[in-house]
Parts: structure tokens; sequence; C-alpha cells
């Protein structure tokens, strides 16, 4: 007997910002590589100035006047730019230049002066863009390709437990570079602050920014994986202000996989080791027409008994191809049955109590919270994720109905879940309005939202598995799913007979199929008197003493 499963694609995107600008007109450096781009975008060249100033966080306590914007040059060039902003609740919302200037070489220093009256807790802060050059008539047209990468995971290997893959998020394993020398304008040395990791050939050395004349460039040398040097090739001329050193490329993996890749593979690693069954894996490569085909391909091959699909996305594709072989059985991880529409007989969906597990990690929220505001973000807004956001507010006003909750949603696409780069801009809004716990329920797009978490140093509570190796003591919990074990009982139930098509089956909080981490690694967060709090709540769940409104739908 032979189980077949098809696994959803997994795509990422590095981390970045999406700002871009032109120091000069004869060298044009990329300083930073954006992402989320769907076409080409314009770059306009102007005479001189500042065009635009980027809000990066809104700050918070700013009161309901605005705040003075103060633009200072770093280097003693430029002058004259000039900008006002808009606050919203207390923070900064917008940003309006109201003249260019002209000189600027270097990123200028952008200050926040507050009213008299206000006192803000969190600083705002903002980056302009400046666009400098002379002449006219100059046109520029840029090439998404050089520094936008979308990684396909290609093999997904088996048999992995929860802490078995360690994998880096920046470009081949998060390299930094540290002290730059330079001797007379020509940049001689640059050192290694972190040499990264999981490296598969040498990446590429961006030198990047700064003042100079000529510019520098530089190769590296990797040691098993790692960057052991950076090789100057040619030192420029005239630098009299540091560039920025950055890396791309190098062969190694640009994202953290998400082990729900891992655990229904051990689930049927387990099984092949308890019952002797074997299984082969089909990943598509594309959209939804690889799916349906791969599916299809699998369906019609005569030694396949269960075909799996994993992931919401897969929903309406194997729900025809159940219709078209009705003789085969299929399930489907995350499943979504269409209103008014039964599923096939022959299909059987896998679903986990995510409302009743996000009830658990709001109330979770509840308490720990200090500023009586937390956020929610998803990444496809769709009735599954709504699922998430509607337990986890009525947890949050579980125990106190005051709590404000801020919810976003990357997108209304499957791309939403693999859009770090958004799912970090909206929870760096969140937190700068004060939100001190997040609820992320966003795929491979969470990993922005931890980073934001880490890099602000307030807390997140993760989804599907224990997240805590990403942002050690910023990870307050994750609401976790056992999909290993949820595949291990499905392959069970066809081996035995029991294999009821026709519905969904739910995995939940009472068998802790569906439950939430409490370990040695987020105890001092969460707090003993609060863990209690918290199992009490589950088992109340369970006992049907509380029940979480099936028919909510978020805000």
């Amino acid at each position: 007997m032979r189980y077949t499963q098809v696994k959803k694609e997994y795509k990422f995107s590095f981390l970045g910002k999406d700002d871009v600008y032109a120091p000069q007109l004869t060298n044009i450096v990329l300083t930073n590589a954006g992402g989320n781009y769907t076409s080409l975008p314009t770059v306009t060249l102007t005479s001189g100035g500042i065009s635009s100033i980027n809000l990066l966080n809104g700050g918070s306590n700013y009161g309901t006047t605005a705040p003075t914007i103060i633009i200072n040059s770093s280097d003693g060039n430029g002058s004259g730019a000039t900008a006002t902003c808009t606050v919203t609740n207390g923070s900064v919302s917008a940003i309006t230049v109201t003249a260019t200037g002209s000189g600027y070489t270097s990123q200028p220093i952008i200050i926040f002066r507050p009213a008299a009256a206000a006192n803000p807790t969190i600083p705002a802060q903002a980056q302009a863009i400046i666009n400098n050059s002379t002449g006219y008539g100059a046109s520029v047209t840029p090439i998404i390709g050089a520094y936008i990468h979308e990684i396909n995971l290609t093999y997904p290997g088996y048999g992995y437990d929860e802490e078995g893959i360690i994998i880096s998020l920046y470009g081949g394993g998060e390299a930094e570079a540290g002290a730059i020398t330079t001797v007379g304008g020509v940049i001689t040395a640059i050192a290694i602050t972190n040499g990264g990791s999981f490296y598969t050939s040498a990446p590429n050395v961006v030198i990047s920014g700064g003042t100079f004349t000529t510019p520098a460039t530089a190769t590296c040398t990797i040691t098993n994986g790692v960057i052991t040097s950076i090789d100057i090739v040619s030192g420029g001329i005239g630098y009299t202000v540091d560039p920025t050193i950055s890396f791309y490329g190098g062969g190694g993996f640009e994202a953290k996989c998400n082990m729900d890749e891992v655990l229904q593979n051990n689930g049927l690693e387990l099984a092949q080791k308890k019952h002797g069954i074997q299984y082969t894996y089909v990943e598509p490569q594309g959209e939804g027409a690889d799916r349906e085909s791969a599916l299809r391909q699998m369906a019609a091959d005569p030694d396949v008994d269960l075909v799996i699909g994993v992931g919401l996305l897969f929903s309406d594709d194997i729900t025809r191809i159940a219709l078209e072989f009705p003789d085969k059985k299929f399930a489907c991880v995350d499943y979504i049955a269409q209103p008014n529409t039964p599923v096939p007989s022959n299909l059987q969906g896998i679903v986990f109590d995510e409302k009743g597990g996000s009830y658990v990690a709001g109330a979770l929220a509840g308490m720990v919270t200090r500023t009586r505001r937390v956020g929610f973000i998803g990444g496809m807004e769709s009735s599954v994720i709504k699922k998430f956001e509607a337990g986890f507010i009525e947890g949050v006003h579980s125990v106190n109905p005051d709590i404000k909750v801020i919810s976003g949603y990357i997108g209304m696409t499957g791309s939403a879940f693999a859009n770090p780069i958004k799912g970090k801009e909206l929870a760096l809004g969140q937190y700068g309005r004060g939100v001190d716990i997040i609820y992320e329920a966003a795929g491979a797009s969470g990993l922005g939202v931890i980073e934001a978490a880490r890099e602000r140093k307030t807390l997140v509570i993760c989804t599907d598995r224990d997240q805590e190796s990403d942002a050690p003591g910023f990870v307050l919990s994750s609401m976790i799913k056992a999909i290993d074990k949820a595949v291990l009982k499905t392959v069970e139930d066809v081996l035995d007979g029991s294999f009821k098509g026709g519905r969904l089956a739910r995995f939940g909080l009472a068998d802790r199929y569906t439950d939430y981490v409490y370990n040695e690694k987020n105890a001092s967060l969460i707090g003993t008197k609060n863990h209690e709090r918290l199992e009490a709540i589950r088992l109340k769940i369970v006992a049907g003493e509380i029940v979480v409104n099936e028919t909510a739908v978020g805000q």
C-alpha cells in the first residue's frame, strides 16, 4: 500500500524596505533591494533634494498637536529641505515634504520635536529619500531580479523533529560586516562581525552609499558555509563618508523553513515506521494549474490509495479531483469547505480548533499586556484566518473587555502568506500605536512580524509551531497544531477501514492536537499564575463550560 502526499507551494521573499534612490546620475547605486514589487517602479531624477520622507515608525503619545520636523544634514552638505506631518491617535501618520532643498549627498537626520504638552513614550522615526542629479532629460528603468528573490523549497526531507531544522532568515546566513578602514579616502579593510552560515558559495559583496569619487569593490571567502574574510579588489577613491556593506546570493537558504513542511512529513514517516506504508512526494512548482495537475496525476496512479493535500490553497482543487476519482481516498490539511457545498464522500478535511486555540492565545495576551493594546496580523483575509482573529479577540475580552485589539491583514490572495516585508511593516505600525503583544497567523509573512518584535523588543504570539528560536525572549507563546499526529491518525483510519469522507475531522484542544506552548523557555514571560489560569480556560473549553462563538468573524 502506498500513500502519496501533494505538498503546498512554499515561497519566500527577502526582508527589507521598498526604498531605492540614486545618489549620483553617473553611478546609480541600489542601496536596498526592496521587495514585493509586482511591476517596474518609476525612478524620478530631480535636481538635488529630498523627494520624500518615509515614515518608519509613527511613535506614540504625541498628543493632538503634530510635532515639528527638523531636517539636519549628516555630513554638512545640503540645506533648505522642510516638511510637516500629521498626527492620528497620538502617532505620526503622514509626512509631507514642503521644500525639497538641495545639495544633499547623504541621508540627513530627521528629528521630531514634540509639542510642549506632549510626552512621547516611543519616538517617531523616518528616512529621507534623496534624488540627486545635474542636467536634464535623463530617465532610468530599474530591473527587478538582481536583488529581489524568491526561493522554492524543492525537497523538504523527512523525519525531522520540531527542533530539527535551523535555516537562516537573511541571504545565506545573516552575515554582517563590521568596521571599515580607510586611508586617504581609500578603503583598505572591512571587518566581519558575523560570518553567517549555510553559504554554499561565496555571496556578492555590495558596497553601497557613502560619499566617494570612485566606488570600491570587494569579494569574500567562505569556509564551511561561513564568510571568513572580505577581500578588497579596489579600495575606491575619495571616501569621506563610509558606505554600507551587505551581501546577497551565496546559494544558501534565505528564509526560515515553516515546520508545517516537516511535521506532516514526520507523520508519514511515523506511519511508515509503525505500519510499513510507502509514500511519495509531489511538490507543485507553480500556481493553481500545477496543484490541480499534480493532484490528478497522483489520483490516476493505481498504486496510490490516499492523496493528501497540505494547505488551504488546495481546498478547491482537491474537491474537484475527489469528484473525478470517487474510488480514491483524499485528505486535505486546513481544508476550507465551501458554503452550501457538501464535502465529497471520499474526501476528509483535516482541520484544527483554530478558534479555540486562538481564544487561549487571546486570553494569554489579555493577562500579560501592560498597555491594554494588543494586535492581530493575518496573512490572506479568508474565512480560516478570520477564525484566528475572532477567537483571539474573544479570548482577549474574556480577560478584560476594555483591552483594544488592532487587526491587520497582509492581502487578499495566497501570496499574502509569503510576504514578510509587509508583515514587518504592519507589525511596526501596530507596535508604534502602543501595542505590546501581536498574535500572528500569517505563514511565512509572520517572519516579518517576529523580526519586528525582536527589533522593537516587544512580544509576539506565533502559530502552527513553536517559533521561540526565531526571537528568543520575545515569543510569548505559540498556538501549535500537531499536523504529524493528525496525518498519522488519518493514515491509520485508512488502514483499519474507519476512514470517513464527506466531513471535516476536527483535531482540537482535548487531546492537544491544538495546543499552546508553555515550557522553560517562555515560563518567565507567562508566569506560573497566568499559566494556571490559562490551563483552566483550556479545560473549560474542552468541557463545554466556555463556548467559543463559532459565528464571529473578527472585526
